[in-house]
């Protein structure tokens, strides 16, 4: 029941401030197109970011890391071992999930795209 806690407490705080710091600025000021995530998203599915709807990424992006985040932080923390071992797991976790979470965002946004044309 902590970990469910812990999971929806952390998810919550993070989400608000990628709202807030990465949502709300980055459509005033454009910054959104410059992401890592969108920069990983046209190298690897040749998607140009430009022809995004900055709205519609933005808010998944806002949706997905903070769940990365949360999801590998809850999950390392019921991890009970030596300290250097926690961290190593958590930066494999870490990487698996935004690997696969943005392989099958990427997948998603090709798939709508094909339906479109």
């Amino acid at each position: 029941m902590q970990s469910i806690i812990l999971f929806f407490g952390s998810f919550l705080v993070l989400f608000i401030i990628y709202i807030i710091f990465f949502y709300k600025i980055g459509i005033k000021k454009n910054s959104i197109y410059k992401c890592v995530q969108l920069e990983f998203l046209k190298i690897r599915f040749n998607i140009e970011p430009k022809s995004l709807n900055i709205k519609k990424i933005g808010l998944v992006i806002c949706i997905v890391d903070p769940l990365i985040i949360s999801l590998t932080g809850t999950l390392v923390s019921m991890i009970k071992t030596n300290y250097i071992i926690v961290l190593l797991i958590g930066f494999v976790m870490l990487m698996a999930l935004i690997y696969s979470f943005y392989e099958i965002i990427g997948r998603i946004i090709i798939k709508k795209r094909g339906k479109r044309k």
